[in-house]
């Protein structure tokens, strides 16, 4: 299970990071020892990562539409 808040005027693009870290530490292998607290974190930044950079992706092309 995933909890997250976002203020209403949070942005698409760091509210999807938000999720995809939240996601990150639910999918695959957890890191999750006083040895490895960084490294978990670290995982599910790239998790975080990859929704945001997806996103904005998303978010370009829709434009590039929509202009056309």
């Amino acid at each position: 299970m995933v909890h997250y808040w976002a203020a209403p005027s949070v942005s698409p693009l760091h509210l999807a990071y938000i999720l995809g870290h939240e996601v990150g530490h639910v999918s695959g292998k957890q890191l999750r020892s006083r040895r490895n607290a960084w490294r978990e974190e670290l995982r599910a930044d790239e998790y975080g990562a990859a929704a945001y950079l997806s996103l904005k992706h998303v978010l370009a092309v829709a434009g590039k539409a929509g202009a056309a």
